[in-house]
């Protein structure tokens, strides 16, 4: 089934309180029957649709990600005008990668509800099930080095508003990539961030920012699947209530990110919007090195990105690793 047609449908019903079964298949130069394969499909997408009095009536939006659905009212220049949809996927990331070393132009998202091989920093694993959103965004480098460094932070702050701004959530980051709120006093995983530059010629052609969300999940069944792993417990950012859509939030983080990467300005700028936003400045914090883990307190995120933390009369400075608790 065309995903087209499921598209003209729900744009013309999103303007109109019922159309007539005549009008919607003039709609689409169709008869009866293939109109109603056509609704069939959008019930099996999250749509619901009723039929009265010779009218069809649309009673429930999708949750999902749906290229006609994320792109309505958008309001950005580039980030989204292109948008690749699966139901399943092994991982946004590897997909996107793929296509932008042949040619994927900046602005295209891929979007899935669900990953079977998620990737998160340093190639870990990012559990991705049904509810969450997993996408990944094709970027223009910008005219500041250490690109790959610097936008997940963009990112995050990105984020961090629109998460506030539309589902009044507030959320802090924890370096170098995630997003957390509070319950019982601790920090829960809400979102995370990944950047990989895709290179030619020794310089960088574009950058593959890997986004995950975890919107409305089973945060307990994804707890469980990652114990062990030394990571910062999971939670739901919307938690169970009905009805909630993913959408508006998304929409939201597109137009922050835009805005912010365009007028990317100094690093300094980046790094104390980035301080603003912390879970961590001022508090103790465990960082798991490759085969270590040391702890002190955090001071300030440096202009490039990098994390200073303080132990008794020692200065570290961490460009990589990973906070697996704050105190």
């Amino acid at each position: 089934m065309s995903h087209a047609d499921i598209s003209k449908i729900v744009s013309h019903m999103h303007s109109a309180e019922s159309v007539t079964e005549a009008e919607l298949c003039g709609l689409l130069d169709s008869d009866t029957e293939h109109l109603h394969r056509v609704i069939s499909e959008m019930g099996d997408l999250g749509y619901g649709m009723t039929h009265d009095a010779g009218a069809w009536r649309m009673t429930r939006v999708t949750k999902k990600l749906l290229p006609w659905e994320l792109g309505r009212n958008l309001g950005t220049r580039v980030l989204g005008h292109s948008i690749e949809y699966f139901d399943s996927i092994e991982s946004t990331q590897d997909y996107a990668l793929r296509i932008s070393r042949t040619g994927g132009r900046h602005g295209h998202i891929v979007v899935a509800s669900v990953q079977s091989s998620g990737k998160g920093r340093q190639d870990r694993r990012w559990v991705s099930p049904d509810g969450g959103v997993w996408m990944s965004v094709i970027m223009q480098p910008s005219s500041h080095e250490n690109d790959t460094g610097t936008l997940p932070l963009v990112a995050s702050c990105a984020l961090c508003d629109a998460v506030r701004d539309v589902l009044g959530v507030e959320t802090s980051i924890v370096w170098p990539n995630d997003l957390v709120v509070y319950g019982d006093g601790k920090p829960h995983k809400v979102a995370g961030m990944i950047a990989d530059a895709v290179m030619d010629d020794n310089k960088i052609k574009s950058i593959v920012l890997g986004v995950g969300i975890n919107f409305q999940v089973d945060h307990d069944a994804i707890n469980s699947s990652i114990c062990g792993d030394s990571v910062l417990p999971a939670a739901s950012l919307v938690g169970s209530a009905p009805g909630v859509s993913p959408v508006r939030t998304v929409q939201a983080f597109l137009q922050n990110l835009e805005q912010m990467w365009n007028v990317h300005g100094e690093p300094v700028q980046i790094a104390a919007e980035c301080s603003r936003r912390s879970a961590m400045i001022g508090r103790k914090v465990r960082i798991k090195m490759d085969d270590s883990t040391v702890s002190g307190i955090v001071s300030r995120i440096d202009n490039d990105g990098a994390l200073l933390v303080r132990d008794g009369g020692r200065d570290m400075r961490f460009v990589s690793g990973q906070v697996i608790r704050v105190f």
